[in-house]
């Protein structure tokens, strides 16, 4: 009986060793998995704030998206322990993707022939430039689902052996990651976990976390360079418009039988009006007033290039059709073929009076005497310039003579003025213009311009300018003048 209690405690103490055993050895497997678990966290933790500080880094000194993309890739292979990586940038609009940094030997070609494949064998240098070089469509890369899905693909070995066509050297493991900014911007491919290791939910992860740092980074790298061009833009734009500013009159003609004064605003920093005085001999004065269609640079270069020629071509030429038939010859085959000039061209006689002019689709002249009705000149009126070739221009011309009496007040202008809009867009028009021009015959031809674009601004209110507005007011000074 005794003996059969020692042996039942026996085997109550083995019972329990073995429990005790079986408790301490799930124990210690679980704190084995807890360090495990506390070294990934700290490890991951690690990986981030570093990419992180780079990120600091690259927004702080502004080195641009390329070299935090180099970044990025290097240190995500070294962080998922590959062997290499690449970072392709998507082409939504060719569905292409390129490869802009490539970290280590990176073992995958897509469509090469057997031919390339050995060139690019014989050194990692040939395989970069190869992959960096070639732009590479969508069907033909195992990136489609990554891409389209917007979500981490991995591919173990057999995976890969069904969908590449052709590698350079083995490839046991690969991971795909999208990296989006405010739509897929590129994909983060990782190939060759260390020791033939295959990509585990540890590494998914940890690719996710330092993708979606990487993609607030470059939509804030994206901004900034965004805002620096625009800088850059805007600079461009100024210094455009100083020139632009400076190639039109700095002062108006000083005259003894005439008061001139002018205004100009452009609707854009650059404008395609022009205006210019060109002294032709001793007694004639040539003034000139356009509008190149369109805004922006390219009617500012049409501009400058119209002003340049015409200044040659008008010294010495009395005929103003002669010389928009000559500028008409060279602007014809420079000027974009959807662009023209419309053109006021006079030739005033500082002695008589008298005034020749022609009209290349531009706006009429307008001239008030005091007490009188004011007169539309809206003869010699012809085609635009650079429209037309050579004689067929020639028929729509004519010159046209009107003798200015002592006081008559002459106006040149562009349909940026008749065509401004109030805010119920309702336009100034001709008749409001007439209307204005009987009040200023009395003013100064200062005074005058300054009267009627005070009405022009009265009229439109806060309505930004639609287009250019240029005036130039020429006033015949009246005998015995006290003025």
């Amino acid at each position: 009986m005794i003996n059969q209690f020692y042996i039942a405690l026996l085997v109550g103490w083995i019972l329990t060793i073995i429990v005790l055993g079986v408790l301490l050895r799930k124990y210690s497997l679980r704190c084995r998995h807890m360090r495990r678990r506390i070294r990934y966290v700290s490890s991951t933790c690690d990986c981030i704030v570093n990419l992180l500080d780079e990120a600091a880094h690259s927004l702080k000194e502004n080195t641009g998206i390329d070299s935090f993309v180099d970044t990025f890739t290097d240190y995500s292979a070294r962080s998922l322990r590959s062997q290499s990586a690449a970072f392709f940038h998507y082409d939504k609009n060719k569905h292409t993707v390129k490869a802009v940094s490539v970290s280590g030997l990176f073992p995958t070609i897509f469509n090469a022939s057997n031919k390339l494949l050995a060139i690019v064998a014989t050194s990692p240098d040939k395989l970069k430039d190869y992959l960096l070089n070639k732009e590479f469509p969508l069907a033909v890369t195992p990136f489609g689902e990554a891409i389209t899905e917007q979500h981490v693909v991995v591919f173990n070995k057999k995976d890969l052996e069904k969908r590449l066509l052709s590698t350079v050297g083995e490839c046991n493991s690969m991971m795909i990651i999208p990296v989006t900014t405010d739509a897929i911007f590129g994909i983060l491919v990782v190939a060759n976990k260390a020791k033939k290791r295959e990509f585990k939910k540890d590494d998914i992860h940890l690719a996710v976390g330092m993708s979606e740092t990487a993609g607030i980074t470059i939509s804030q790298l994206l901004s900034l360079k965004e805002i620096q061009e625009k800088r850059k833009i805007d600079q461009q734009l100024k210094t455009a418009s100083l020139i632009q500013k400076h190639l039109l009159p700095q002062t108006v003609p000083m005259l003894e039988k005439f008061d001139v004064a002018t205004f100009y605003k452009p609707a854009q920093q650059i404008g395609g009006d022009y205006f210019d005085f060109i002294d032709i001999d001793n007694e004639h004065i040539g003034i000139v007033i356009a509008d190149v269609s369109g805004k922006g640079y390219a009617a500012g270069l049409v501009m400058a290039t119209a002003r340049s020629l015409f200044s040659v071509m008008s010294r010495g030429n009395l005929s103003p059709s002669t010389v928009l038939c000559e500028l008409n010859k060279y602007l014809v085959k420079l000027i974009p073929e959807e662009m023209f000039i419309s053109v006021t061209y006079a030739i005033l006689n500082k002695k008589n009076r008298k005034i020749v002019w022609t009209r290349a689709g531009h706006e009429p002249l307008i001239c008030c005497s005091v007490g009188k009705k004011p007169k539309i000149l809206d003869g010699g009126n012809g085609m635009v310039v650079g429209m037309l070739e050579g004689e067929a221009f020639k028929q729509t011309l004519s010159d046209e003579t009107y003798s200015l009496e002592p006081g008559d007040v002459l106006l040149f202008y562009t349909d940026g003025f008749t065509e401004a809009n109030d805010p119920e867009e309702n336009e100034f028009g001709m008749d409001r213009l007439i209307s204005t021009m009987r009040s200023v015959t009395k003013m100064s031809a200062q005074n005058a311009i300054e009267f009627i674009v005070h009405q022009l601004k009265r009229f439109v209110h806060d309505q930004p300018p639609y287009d250019d507005v240029s005036l130039v007011i020429v006033r015949a000074i009246p005998e015995n003048n006290s003025e």
